[in-house]
């Protein structure tokens, strides 16, 4: 294929990129209101708040928000249907920077409780249960056989995201929110109840 069949092809492939990356966005747009939700382009909905702890956020680098969901009610989290990050690897510190070389591009969709700084209850997880908090427990065990649910925490959030959800579409917002909120009203004591 020569250079100019190449951009043609190029110029074709983001063109269709962006057409489903508008419809999307569209459709997230629309759907927001009705979710009980603002929506947000791009932009991160975690600036100035606390977010040590959280290794999705705080280890990488280059985030990116995509189609970020902003609750109405603080029963809600916010929903960030696509993040997408890098994992660098061979970070060597060198002097005053570091070299970096190689690393992965990633993406998930995120569901975060805004909390109250620093109330979260301590408890520990265990391979035979959850000591000291039986309704998570409970909620750990009622979830789909074979998934997965990452659960991140800081002085501020309570970050949840299934690592097989890369990008969460509008008509799976819901759903999601049905299947986390379990665990988050465990976590929470009762304050993630649906608005």
């Amino acid at each position: 294929m020569s250079f100019a069949g190449l951009i043609v092809l190029f110029a074709v492939v983001g063109f269709f990129a962006w057409k489903i990356v508008k419809q999307r966005s569209a459709a997230f747009a629309a759907a927001a209101d009705g979710l009980g939700f603002t929506y947000q382009r791009t932009g991160s909905p975690f600036e100035g708040t606390d977010l040590s702890g959280i290794t999705l956020l705080t280890g990488t680098v280059q985030h990116r928000y995509r189609d970020v969901l902003l609750p109405k009610s603080a029963k809600l989290p916010v929903v960030v249907s696509q993040f997408n990050y890098l994992i660098f690897r061979n970070t060597l510190d060198k002097g005053s920077g570091a070299v970096v070389s190689g690393g992965s591009g990633q993406q998930h969709s995120i569901l975060a409780y805004r909390i109250a700084h620093g109330s979260l209850a301590r408890f520990r997880l265990f391979t035979r249960g959850v000591f000291g908090n039986p309704l998570l427990a409970r909620a750990l065990v009622d979830q789909p056989q074979r998934t997965w649910l990452h659960v991140q925490v800081s002085p501020d959030w309570l970050l949840l995201y299934d690592p097989a959800i890369l990008i969460l579409k509008p008509e799976a917002v819901t759903p999601a929110l049905d299947r986390i909120r379990p665990i988050a009203e465990a976590i929470l004591g009762g304050s993630a109840a649906a608005a």
